[in-house]
């Protein structure tokens, strides 16, 4: 079957060859951006979206490459499926890893129970994979809110149940670390993602140097994304300006640019 797919793409291009129009096309040197999404009901490891990653490079030019996974393997990362499940996977990025202990101590260890914590292991140096500026040291935090604190905190928001609650307590430490840590123009952290089941990774590079770069070969997930970030605006040098963004539980990924439709001033 896949070799009769080929020969029918191979034996159409003779239909072109004489178009004088097509011929003169040049190859496209960029897009606006490169999407990729991977859904499947049996897990799929990592090393099988670089290659489509890598076929997405003409969308982008090495400014912001990302990675989002999503039903992923307790197993994989050495801890219980009811943690994976129940759990909040608040993943944070260390531009400056002198910081870190500050940032747990003020938004981390006095707010959440923890279930888990380390350092995402990477794969030796950056450079080696045409890299100029040095990816993030990723910490990983497998948590819960405080009970006394969520309870507390519902007392303000009536009629909302525990667990959207405590989806907005998780959002609004966020919110509270990026101000803290990124917001200004010493951009030392920043939280990658903080939702259930899924992890989000990016870099100032291509997407499938964040496969290479963080070890996500053997990664097993449901779900991937990744996206070829092609820059116009914005920051370009901050791994914190690539794809994709967060909501709550959400990842996001798009081609193209946002605006606001009506001035802001």
């Amino acid at each position: 079957m896949v070799d009769s797919a080929n020969n029918i793409i191979l034996s159409g291009r003779a239909l072109y060859r004489d178009n004088q129009i097509l011929s003169n096309l040049k190859d496209a040197s960029e897009g606006g951006c490169g999407a990729l999404g991977l859904i499947s009901n049996i897990k799929v490891k990592g090393k099988h979206i670089y290659q489509p990653s890598v076929q997405m490079q003409n969308r982008g030019n090495g400014k912001g490459g990302g990675i989002a996974a999503a039903g992923l393997d307790p197993d994989y990362l050495g801890i219980s499926n009811q943690v994976l499940k129940e759990n909040y996977l608040l993943m944070v990025a260390f531009t400056d890893t002198s910081v870190m202990e500050e940032l747990e101590q003020n938004f981390i260890t006095p707010f959440f129970d923890i279930a888990d914590a380390r350092v995402w292991e990477t794969k030796g140096d950056y450079r080696d994979l045409g890299l100029t500026i040095k990816p993030p040291e990723v910490k990983r935090y497998f948590v819960r809110v405080k009970p006394v604190l969520l309870k507390k905190f519902m007392t303000d928001l009536p009629g909302i149940s525990a667990r959207d609650a405590e989806d907005e307590f998780v959002w609004r430490n966020s919110y509270k670390i990026n101000d803290s840590f990124y917001a200004g123009t010493d951009k030392r952290a920043f939280v990658l993602s903080h939702a259930r089941d899924l992890a989000i990774l990016k870099i100032v590079g291509y997407a499938e140097n964040v496969i290479q770069y963080y070890g996500l070969e053997e990664m097993p997930a449901n779900i991937w994304l990744s996206h070829q970030r092609y820059p116009t605006r914005g920051m370009v040098w901050h791994p914190g300006g690539s794809h994709p963004f967060i909501g709550m539980n959400q990842a996001l990924i798009h081609n193209g640019g946002f605006a606001n439709y009506h001035p802001m001033t």
